[in-house]
This record gives C-alpha cells, structure tokens and sequence, in this order.
C-alpha cells in the first residue's frame, strides 16, 4: 500500500512540476476569428490568450474536424514547435490552424470518388467535406 501511495504522489508531483496539473480552461482562452477554405485547404485563424500568472512555452492548438453526419474528418492543428512561441501572462498571440486530414482514415471510403487513369480518387479533398471543427486542446509546459 506504501508503494502506491508513493507511486502516486511521485505522479502528482511529475504533473505539477510539468505545468499540466490545472486544466488548460485555467491559463488559456481561445478565439476562432476566421474560417478560410482557399484552393481546397481548411484553415482556422484566431488567438490564444495566457491568463494565467505563469510564463508558458506553446506547443500546439488542435481542433477535430467533423463532416455533416458527424463523422471525424482528421484535426486542424497549430504547431509552434518550431518557432517556441512563449507567453507571458495576459499576452495573445495569433494561430492559423491547418486541416491534416488522414487519408487513410476509413471514413474516406464513403464519400464521393471517382476513376482517374485506373485509379479511384477522391471527387473532392477531405477538407471540402468539413462542415465544422470543435477545439480539443492546447499543449503547452511552463517556460523555465
């Protein structure tokens, strides 16, 4: 039982010091200002916003993106590991999110396609079939 109990706090202890012990509701807000779909993409502009008291490094915004029955298409995502975007409290910074459909996906084998040189493709890209897209999650971890 000791074991458990030490295993335990020894996890708490991990998520504290990792940033992600309080829910993301706590230290970020969000907005979806613009919905853009040029030459077939699906982008999601908008920003997040730090209200928390603490300096954190962004790593990522998702959204999972649905077509009108319901059925997941893929996510649209921001990543920032590249740039390390930080934030320091009460500071906003803009997103533009990208649809990353999988074409693998079995969901793809009921929509609309066609044959092309012996080959049947999609009538349309997945993206074209997105009728909305909900936000999952925010990754980030503190800046130290």
């Amino acid at each position: 039982m000791k074991k458990v109990l030490s295993v335990l706090a020894l996890i708490c202890v991990a998520f504290i010091l990792s940033g992600c012990s309080d829910s993301e509701s706590e230290k970020f807000t969000h907005t979806i200002d613009k919905i853009r779909t040029p030459d077939g993409d699906y982008f999601i502009d908008g920003t997040v916003t730090n209200v928390s008291n603490e300096d954190y490094l962004m790593r990522s915004i998702q959204f999972i993106c649905y077509d009108a029955k319901g059925r997941i298409l893929g996510t649209a995502i921001k990543d920032w590991d590249g740039e390390a975007k930080i934030t320091v409290p009460n500071q906003t910074i803009k997103y533009t999110a990208r649809f990353k459909g999988d074409p693998l996906d079995e969901t793809y084998d009921s929509l609309e396609t066609t044959e092309f040189f012996g080959e049947e493709k999609y009538i349309f890209s997945p993206a074209h079939y997105i009728d909305h897209c909900n936000f999952d999650k925010i990754t980030y971890r503190l800046n130290k």
